[in-house]
């Protein structure tokens, strides 16, 4: 379980000079949502808030360390909501609520296969048709990630929400009968009678075909 720790602060502005302002500077502006009538709007330094993304990730809890004047004070939070700029792709904006500790959330956590599956091995195509799973727990105990072993699986294999090993302390949301992910058996271009492969959009012997009845013309001509 990964608990990032952000430093926050109470900002006062929040016209478009004055957050584009914050931007320049290296900061993201930012509002808290909780329990208390309205809405925090707060401010964080980018360069730390990506560092800390990357490496905890966005689906588990984030404790800010928020200062306003009255100094600082931990708060246990969850992103709700992140914007990125349409072009450059850089984190312009970011929304957290307020958690209570002692209260089971819902939260979506990544699923993360690890090893080489034997039917990979053999030319098979991993398929993974499902990524993260929805779970309900207290946000200190959502999981930072669910990894399973796939080495075993051969062609024709799956793995369903079932087959991954949920900590006990957490409730599965998600179908356990959903397919996660499958071995797909390697694509194949079938030959024809005389063993050739057989184009798409071609039929089987279109080739002899046309070689006799191009030799014919020629012999025809000949004589």
């Amino acid at each position: 379980m990964n608990n990032i720790l952000l430093d926050a602060k109470v900002r006062a502005g929040n016209t478009k000079g004055y957050t584009r302002e914050l931007r320049n500077k290296g900061f993201i502006p930012g509002v808290l949502y909780g329990k208390q009538p309205g809405a925090v709007k707060i401010s964080l330094v980018l360069k730390e808030l990506e560092q800390a993304l990357a490496k905890g990730g966005t689906k588990g809890l984030v404790t800010l360390n928020l200062t306003d004047n009255n100094g600082p004070v931990k708060v246990p939070t969850m992103i709700k909501e992140m914007q990125t700029h349409p072009l450059k792709g850089v984190m312009t904006h970011i929304d957290f609520y307020q958690v209570n500790l002692k209260e089971k959330v819902v939260a979506e956590v990544l699923i993360n296969l690890t090893g080489e599956a034997e039917g990979v091995k053999a030319g098979g195509i991993l398929q993974q048709q499902l990524r993260v799973v929805e779970v309900e727990c207290l946000p200190t105990e959502i999981p930072s990630n669910i990894s399973l072993d796939i080495s075993y699986l051969g062609i024709g294999d799956q793995v369903l929400v079932r087959d991954l090993p949920i900590p006990a302390t957490v409730d599965l949301i998600t179908e356990r009968e959903k397919l996660v992910a499958g071995i797909a058996a390697p694509r194949t271009t079938e030959p024809d009678e005389a063993g050739e492969p057989v184009e798409a959009g071609e039929e089987p012997g279109d080739n002899i075909d046309r070689e006799e009845t191009a030799g014919g013309e020629a012999e025809a001509e000949k004589a």
